[in-house]
């Protein structure tokens, strides 16, 4: 059979590098009609997702504003 041998041992831990700062960058770099719709017809607060680690962040209109200004 099969015996394998341990070498060596270490802690395993997922890390996302995720921010809201990231997503807020995701956010002001869509085409202008997509921006457009979201100021017109919100939600707000609008809040995305990381589909890595689920943590969910969340931007007021008046940040969401901040970031669409050219």
């Amino acid at each position: 059979g099969l015996s394998p041998d341990v070498i060596a041992t270490r802690d395993v831990a997922f890390h996302c590098d995720c921010n809201k700062e990231r997503f807020g960058a995701f956010l002001a770099s869509m085409k202008r009609e997509e921006r457009d719709d979201i100021l017109a017809n919100g939600p707000f607060p609008l809040r995305t997702t990381c589909f890595n680690c689920n943590t969910q962040y969340e931007f007021s209109r008046e940040e969401i504003e901040g970031l669409f200004s050219d």
